[in-house]
């Protein structure tokens, strides 16, 4: 995901290809999803959260470079919380 396609054009075998590897995948899917036990337990939630490193001007910085994140300060740092969400 996010990656730029080096190319535009697709010939059939490109295509049948990657039919087949969907094809792999979704069977895979629907092993799990109809293996015994799957589903039943508590609920839970499961979410991602995308950040992004930007410039002033809001524009995405290219790559993840490391020299890129700053260093946290008092004012400024990396915090990770998880949390388990449960319905009432």
């Amino acid at each position: 995901m996010g990656r730029d396609l080096p190319q535009r054009d697709f010939t059939d075998e490109d295509r049948e290809r990657f039919r087949a590897r969907l094809r792999a995948s979704l069977g895979l899917l629907d092993g799990l999803l109809t293996s015994p036990g799957f589903g039943t337990g508590e609920p839970t939630l499961g979410a991602e959260l995308e950040m992004f490193l930007v410039t002033g001007d809001g524009v995405p910085v290219p790559g993840t470079r490391r020299s890129a994140v700053p260093q946290p300060t008092p004012a400024w740092s990396w915090r990770s919380t998880a949390t388990t969400w449960r319905p009432t």
